[in-house]
């Protein structure tokens, strides 16, 4: 007898999915959201409506025995990227990629390369015996997905998690630009916390206060907050100031329950002359003082967490690329779980 093919059907992805607020079967197709119908409300009239569509932060996650995923679909744009991978990971090990780039293609700057998308598949071994898969959507795309199998599974079981969070940012909380989704930070901190994390991440975002004030249910245990780097480019002081105030006041009130860290942005190219690093230090202090009043929300500089070198951006600019985003997350990591004295976990890659 040839072994085993377990297909996922709609029960089972809405029981092994992580990010998601929803996974649909529409037509032929499963398609996943990261935002809710109030949110995507929201987001409607605006040019982030693409972007909203994008898979950041979801996966498919499961105790299982097989011996290889099998993945078919189409791929629609999700950001101003085009290249894409699905990562999969046996017990947290990245074992193999669908993509659609090769290594000698991501050279700097490889973030305007136009790849092709619509429809793909791919296979991947796995190696044998029970192991912890996950399936690390793209970032940078929107996924309809036609069919997951895992080749000779025996079983299919649900990874239980521990917290719930929500993680708010920009370009760069949605992944920009990862040469895999499963080292973007946001996807390393919900590993880290072993947390069923709900990306919010849109390129080009800022703070919005009408954002933060649409309720998320179940409240989440955590949140991330990591905005500031575009409004510093697009407004002036005393606008980001009262922006920002309004959105942590908003998040707070709304999630009173929940730790909520108000990330600072991290270095970027530009900041080379005295006067441009000094401006731009000042909305760390815009955030600082903001999130001084909620006695739920912890400040957090972030201005060190990645190198000031512009090798450890894609874009040599603004977007970490991997090795940009393993210092991000790392240092996240660290400090996120030192405050909620979990140091003693360590970190997950």
């Amino acid at each position: 007898m040839g072994a085993l093919k377990m297909k996922l059907d709609i029960n089972d992805l809405r029981e092994l999915t992580l990010g998601a607020v929803k996974v649909e079967n529409r037509r032929d197709s499963f398609q996943f959201y990261r935002f809710n119908e109030e949110e995507m409300a929201y987001y409607a009239p605006t040019n982030h409506i693409q972007k909203s569509y994008a898979t950041a932060g979801i996966e498919i996650c499961a105790l299982t025995d097989a011996k290889a995923v099998y993945i078919l679909g189409k791929l629609r744009p999700g950001s101003s990227r085009s290249y894409y991978s699905f990562d999969i990971l046996s017990d947290g090990v990245l074992v193999g990629e669908i993509k659609n780039f090769s290594e000698s293609e991501m050279i700097p700057d490889y973030t305007e390369k136009p790849f092709d998308l619509g429809e793909f598949s791919g296979r991947v071994e796995l190696p044998d015996g029970p192991k912890t898969l996950r399936i690390v959507f793209p970032w940078s795309v929107a996924v309809d997905l036609y069919e997951v199998e895992l080749v000779g599974a025996s079983y299919i079981e649900k990874v239980n998690t521990e917290r719930r969070m929500l993680i708010y940012g920009d370009s760069i909380t949605q992944g920009y630009d990862a040469e895999n989704p499963s080292r973007s930070y946001a996807s390393r901190i919900a590993r880290a916390l072993n947390a069923n994390a709900i990306n919010k991440g849109i390129g080009g975002e800022k703070f919005a206060p009408a954002l933060a004030a649409i309720k998320n249910d179940p409240s989440p245990d955590l949140i991330t907050v990591a905005y500031g780097t575009n409004d510093w480019v697009v407004y002036d002081i005393e606008k980001i100031a009262k922006l920002c105030e309004e959105f942590y006041t908003a998040l707070s009130k709304n999630y009173p329950n929940a730790k909520i860290f108000a990330l600072a942005p991290i270095w970027r190219g530009m900041l080379t002359e005295r006067d441009a690093f000094d401006s731009f230090m000042r909305v760390s202090k815009i955030i600082s003082a903001a999130t001084e009043k909620l006695d739920n929300v912890i400040f957090v500089e972030g201005i060190d967490h990645v190198p000031h070198d512009n090798s450890y951006y894609a874009d040599l600019n603004l977007h970490p690329r991997n090795i940009g985003f393993d210092h991000y997350a790392d240092n996240i990591i660290d400090k996120i779980k030192s405050m909620l004295g979990l140091s003693h976990l360590g970190r997950t890659k």
